[in-house]
């Protein structure tokens, strides 16, 4: 069996493996996670290079490939009270979700191996996926390399000068549902104010209906945001 690569479905896996199983099926949400899942990073190759569980409720991983030289930087997304502040300040301005990736960054950088050739990924979900394009503004700069960010149900978190900031930075791919209602969330509301709302680089959608957890509308909804959902919508067909 070839080694896995990095790719968008490994991305997503890698994504699922920094939340509890019952957050990755969209069960539940704020639930805190203790470290990445072990049985992901070793079907996948990776090794944890550092676990970051920062007292403002941010969590990321940063992941060395053994396949390639390449390090995958990997964010969680919403699962605490100080996430959805960013959240909501983040519809009036883009410092609530920058904010929180500054706070973590220095032991982002201390982690990441300081040898040339290294490639850097950076992907998440939801906020996570957020939380990445922030991170890929800054790093780019740091680190004197070009990142590709991989995304997937991320809300439209960028002002229209960060989306070109973050596209002359990094490559990228956006990956969103069409049933996805995170997707679809603007932060200008009208009557309500807020900043203008943009998501960078081409959206690709992924068809596929998540099968709930439990009933109603908003366990529907749920499952169709869910990392779950995702990796299962771009699993490779062989």
């Amino acid at each position: 069996m070839p080694k896995p690569i990095p790719s968008a479905y490994y991305s997503a896996l890698l994504s699922s493996a920094v939340y509890p199983h019952s957050v990755r099926v969209g069960k539940a949400q704020s639930v805190r996670g203790d470290g990445p899942d072990a049985a992901i990073c070793q079907q996948l190759g990776v090794d944890v290079l550092d676990w970051i569980d920062h007292e403002n409720g941010t969590q990321v991983a940063v992941f060395r490939w053994r396949s390639v030289p390449t390090v995958e930087i990997v964010a969680r997304g919403t699962d605490s009270l100080q996430d959805w502040r960013a959240n909501v300040r983040g519809r009036f301005s883009p410092r609530g979700w920058l904010g929180l990736w500054e706070e973590v960054e220095g032991r982002v950088l201390d982690a990441i191996p300081r040898r040339s050739g290294v490639c850097i990924r950076i992907a998440g979900h939801s906020l996570g996926g957020q939380l990445a394009r922030m991170a890929a503004l800054t790093l780019a700069n740091q680190l004197f390399v070009r990142p590709h960010v991989v995304t997937f149900g991320a809300p439209r978190g960028c002002t229209d000068l960060q989306r070109a900031e973050i596209e002359d930075a990094a490559s990228g791919e956006r990956y969103e549902s069409p049933l996805d209602p995170v997707t679809w969330l603007p932060r200008r509301v009208p009557l309500l104010g807020g900043v203008g709302s943009q998501s960078p680089h081409d959206r690709i959608p992924v068809y596929r209906i998540a099968r709930p957890v439990g009933v109603g509308v908003g366990a529907w909804l749920a499952a169709q945001h869910s990392i779950d959902n995702y990796c299962a919508a771009l699993t490779p067909r062989i």
